[in-house]
């Protein structure tokens, strides 16, 4: 064992080990991720005991009818302050405070961890994590968020609405590293993913949580994301949910992840009765904080429309075509 790293902020304990046979060696590198339960206990430790001089307190947290909001549901941020309620040196004392470079670090990234938070937008926020001089160079994560209104279905006439923290993009990838044939790319990715999903999900749903969000909202591009997703967030649409159980429950236990992402993107996924190409549409996920939300989901017409529309999902993966259409050139990369 040549170096062990263990990062209590992170959870990640890294071993680099060096394995010896007939003379050849093979470099290892093991993370242990602790679970997510100690993760959430974790993370919601570190945004209570957040400096309070990091928020603007004269900012009321919840939304109202002042708030700018356009036809699609966008909110406008207060001019200067992250998502309209926190100090931008937030970021700065995070990254002190938690040693999130020293994170990267377990991860084998080993340069200069540089940050870049860009406000100029009033309704969308980026944030971004990279190394290299220019912000475009190697991007380790990369975030846009902002609050926004979504529609939520209701059996009465008027549609209620959830105001949420809504990613519109997340990207977390490690450009220092390469695919393996036995990890190979799934549709979006350049690089490799860098297996902290979870702890920038907590970091986002305790953000949501602290501005008085009804939800942390994401509408996926894959399929398999929305799988990724699924661990946390539902989808609003019960339809969407039944087709993201199914996959989980009947494609995943037949197929590798990403046979099943590729499958998808490829038209391979096909209807067993219709023998219609299955299509992935984008809908809206959220991680329900609110009673409001947390009803909604255990309602008995939602449910309701998750059962009949579970039952009417059966598919089948047809390998000859998804073979084809990886073998041609340029289409197993996106």
């Amino acid at each position: 064992i040549l170096n062990q790293v263990q990062d209590d902020s992170s959870h990640v304990v890294s071993l680099d080990i060096i394995i010896s046979i007939n003379n050849s060696q093979i470099n290892v590198t093991i993370l242990y991720i602790y679970s997510m339960q100690d993760l959430k206990k974790r993370y919601k430790k570190i945004f209570k005991d957040n400096n309070v001089d990091c928020l603007d307190n004269s900012i009321d947290f919840s939304f109202s009818e002042d708030d700018i909001m356009t036809t699609g549901g966008d909110i406008q941020h207060d001019s200067g302050l992250l998502l309209g309620y926190y100090q931008p040196k937030i970021v700065d004392q995070y990254f002190k405070r938690y040693r999130i470079p020293k994170i990267f670090k377990t991860l084998g990234i080993k340069d200069e961890i540089k940050t870049h938070l860009d406000l100029n937008d009033p309704y969308l926020h980026k944030f971004t994590i990279y190394t290299g001089e220019n912000l475009d160079d190697k991007k380790i994560v990369e975030i846009f968020f902002r609050k926004r209104s979504l529609s939520i279905p209701s059996t009465s006439n008027n549609n209620k609405r959830a105001d949420t923290l809504y990613i519109d993009w997340l990207l977390m990838q490690n450009p220092y590293k390469e695919f393996r044939s036995m990890k190979p790319s799934l549709p979006g990715q350049k690089h490799p993913g860098l297996r902290i999903g979870d702890h920038i999900l907590e970091i986002l749903f305790n953000v949501a949580k602290r501005i008085k969000c009804d939800g942390l909202a994401n509408s996926p591009n894959y399929l398999h994301t929305a799988v990724l997703f699924s661990k946390e967030l539902m989808f609003i649409d019960p339809a969407m949910q039944a087709v993201s159980d199914a996959t989980k429950g009947f494609l995943l236990r037949r197929y590798s992840l990403s046979t099943v992402a590729w499958a998808s993107v490829h038209g391979a996924i096909i209807f067993n009765e219709t023998n219609e190409i299955f299509k992935w549409v984008s809908s809206p996920m959220i991680l329900p904080l609110s009673t409001k939300m947390k009803h909604y989901f255990n309602s008995r017409w939602y449910k309701k429309q998750y059962r009949e529309a579970k039952d009417k999902f059966r598919v089948r993966i047809d390998l000859d075509k998804l073979q084809k259409k990886m073998s041609e050139p340029a289409t197993n990369t996106f």
